[in-house]
């Protein structure tokens, strides 16, 4: 799930990256306010995907039990908006998910922040 979502992102497809969350899933992005439902967190993507930032999502741990999974990464997010200098960043994650009716498995609570420097 997670390699479709950076796909999706990477290719600035909202709509696509919107599709691996749950519809009462939230995201709750560093120094701003939480993101909830699918709607909003599709529109938060594509503003984040406007700003010019590539992500690189590399999970270091995945734990599943029963219809709950956590995944726990290192994030790393490339800004370079129009003619401005490249900035790099990095950071760790943590992804919950949960198993849907259908036997799918939906993206629930997002949450990331970045290293110092």
């Amino acid at each position: 799930m997670t390699k479709d979502f950076l796909e999706a992102y990477n290719r600035r497809d909202a709509v696509a990256a919107a599709q691996a969350y749950a519809d009462d899933a939230k995201v709750l992005p560093p120094n701003m306010p939480m993101v909830t439902g699918k709607g909003s967190i599709q529109a938060f993507w594509k503003f984040a995907m406007d700003m010019g930032a590539h992500l690189n999502l590399d999970a270091v741990e995945l734990a599943v039990d029963g219809g709950m999974a956590y995944e726990r990464g290192v994030i790393t997010t490339t800004m370079q908006p129009g003619t401005a200098q490249e900035k790099i960043t990095k950071g760790k994650y943590v992804t919950v998910m949960r198993r849907q009716p259908d036997g799918s498995w939906k993206l629930v609570l997002d949450i990331w922040n970045s290293d110092p420097g």
